[in-house]
């Protein structure tokens, strides 16, 4: 049965994530190789467009097998890409969601998005907004949610034709940098912490995310389980 976006997405508090990472790494504890030696690789070749481009590669094969069954993209073609926005992108990898402002950041995060999504044409014209949102966690990884077709769906961002999914991805972001800011908020208020320490303190509850400190790596770990797979259910919600 096809199920209906619910709202408002994602988690309430703070322990349904907590919850969610646990579901995920009880039911696939392996499911995380990929993305560990990705995310290693970039930190050792950052600056070196051939070692990120395998790392972006090492991941998109892995995860996004499924949209690359047919062909996969001429990585060579993402790397010129990579190469030519490099002056938008290494600034990212510093910036985390909390400071995205859709009024002065939406224009040219949604360019970035529609040229990657060109970049990463498979050789038999497919066009996969799932493969640029993974190939842009990677390198921002605190300024890019994760997203797949599901999670984007019942977040209420699906697209219908891939032309439209910048668009969609903008409202994704703000709908995730909104739950990030109230739930780091309760924690803080809750521990009498400042934001920032309140984060440290809620990422070590996840395995990758408190090796990277990457809380945006949790809330996906939480949407996979609870939206993708099902293996992880909260008290039903209104919508």
């Amino acid at each position: 049965m096809r199920r209906t976006p619910l709202w408002p997405p994602g988690p309430q508090s703070f322990d349904e994530v907590r919850m969610g990472c646990a579901s995920y790494h009880r039911n696939d504890p392996r499911g995380d190789v990929m993305y560990r030696i990705s995310r290693r690789t970039i930190d050792e070749y950052w600056g070196n467009p051939e070692g990120v481009t395998d790392a972006v590669a090492i991941l998109l094969l892995s995860w996004n097998q499924a949209s690359y069954r047919y062909g996969a993209p001429d990585f060579r073609r993402f790397k010129l890409w990579m190469v030519k926005h490099w002056h938008l992108l290494s600034p990212l990898r510093r910036r985390d969601l909390a400071e995205f402002d859709a009024a002065r950041d939406a224009g040219w995060v949604g360019e970035l998005f529609s040229s990657a999504l060109a970049a990463l044409e498979t050789m038999r014209g497919t066009r996969s907004p799932v493969g640029v949102v993974k190939a842009f966690h990677l390198l921002a990884p605190d300024f890019f949610p994760l997203w797949d077709d599901e999670i984007a769906r019942r977040y209420g961002c699906k697209w219908s034709r891939s032309e439209e999914a910048a668009e969609k991805y903008l409202r994704f972001m703000e709908l995730n940098q909104g739950i990030m800011n109230r739930l780091v908020d309760a924690v803080a208020r809750r521990r009498g912490a400042r934001p920032q320490v309140a984060l440290w303190f809620m990422v070590q509850n996840c395995p990758i995310g408190a090796r990277w400190n990457c809380f945006l790596k949790m809330l996906d770990e939480y949407n996979y389980v609870r939206y993708t797979k099902s293996w992880f259910e909260t008290a039903p919600e209104a919508g």
